[in-house]
């Protein structure tokens, strides 16, 4: 009576038994078979997206807009990406956040950056896409103000945080009283408000701030630029493969005019080339004037020259034409005259 229960369980286990090896195996069929069939697809680091931080409120340059990175170096990156057949993801943030970012690894490139003696300690930049000038910007009615060392004592300059203008302007003004802000927009905003008394910015944002929120009657731009510098994308120091992919692909959105047709679009036809097409057009009429000045002056005194020749001409022909009358007059008169 016992046998029969035994024999029963034992049968019972040894089916229970089978049906766990015949699932493990199925299991493990069904992913040796996902595993041939679908292979694990491991993105290899070249092809990985690349991460590129940027100022928030620099426009023209780079902006937030619906949500969105815009800009000129927005679409110039972007231009480049399609180059290099690589994704590039976009962020824009704080420019001491962007610097930050690129400095510590977490992102790839530095987005439109003025190139600088102390940044080129930490990071490689690329060839230059623009030439940025950084300019003073003054209240309208100041008639004070046209250098950083006017400022003086207790008025206020606005630079913004992390530019490097912040740094050139303690070395060569000590002494001057800096606010910094965020972004230039908001410094050139404090100016229009009078909040502070001038300030150093880009010369390009600066005139985009100033069309884009009616600024005309209220700042202005005065003086020469304080300072030139070279305008790259930047890269970490050392990262010379992605610097060498990154002047490559700029070469060929130059070299195809996809960076003149950027250009155009946001500062119109030939923005940058006229700056230097201005000066070279008042260089060549201030000479043309000089030659035309210095024409009409030996003109003058040619004519002075000639006149005063007719006039000593008509003299002597006068003198001896009375010279002439005399002679005749005393060879007629004389006894010795032939009758």
């Amino acid at each position: 009576m016992n046998a029969l229960p035994f024999a029963a369980r034992d049968k019972c286990f040894r089916t229970q038994i089978s049906r766990w090896w015949a699932m493990k195996l199925k299991n493990t069929l069904l992913v040796l078979f996902i595993i041939l069939v679908y292979p694990i697809h491991v993105i290899p680091e070249d092809h990985r997206p690349l991460v590129a931080v940027g100022d928030y409120n620099f426009p023209p340059f780079t902006f937030i807009e619906k949500e969105k990175p815009s800009g000129f170096d927005v679409e110039v990156l972007q231009s480049m990406a399609r180059k290099m057949n690589t994704e590039v993801e976009i962020r824009l943030v704080p420019r001491v956040d962007a610097v930050r970012m690129v400095e510590e690894g977490e992102a790839d490139i530095l987005v439109g950056v003025s190139v600088s003696e102390e940044r080129r300690r930490k990071f490689d930049f690329t060839d230059r896409m623009l030439t940025m000038k950084s300019s003073i910007f003054v209240n309208w009615d100041n008639v004070i103000i046209h250098d950083p060392g006017d400022a003086g004592t207790g008025r206020e300059i606005g630079v913004e945080k992390g530019d490097i203008m912040a740094q050139f302007l303690e070395k060569e003004y000590p002494g001057i009283r800096l606010r910094e802000f965020n972004s230039q927009g908001e410094a050139m905003i404090a100016l229009a408000e009078n909040k502070i008394d001038m300030c150093v910015l880009d010369y390009f944002s600066g005139l985009y701030t100033i069309q884009k929120n009616a600024l005309h009657r209220k700042v202005k731009s005065v003086g020469e630029p304080l300072l030139e510098a070279q305008y790259c994308f930047g890269v970490k120091k050392g990262n010379t493969k992605l610097l060498s992919k990154l002047n490559t692909a700029l070469d060929d959105v130059k070299n195809d005019g996809e960076l003149k047709r950027i250009q155009d679009s946001w500062f119109g036809e030939n923005f940058f080339w006229q700056q230097d097409y201005f000066v070279r057009i008042i260089i060549i009429i201030s000479g043309l004037t000089v030659i035309a000045l210095g024409i009409l002056v030996w003109n003058l005194t040619l004519r002075r020259s000639m006149h005063l020749k007719t006039i000593e001409i008509l003299k002597s022909k006068a003198e001896l034409r009375e010279s002439e009358d005399r002679f005749r007059v005393a060879f007629e008169t004389s006894p010795d005259a032939i009758g």
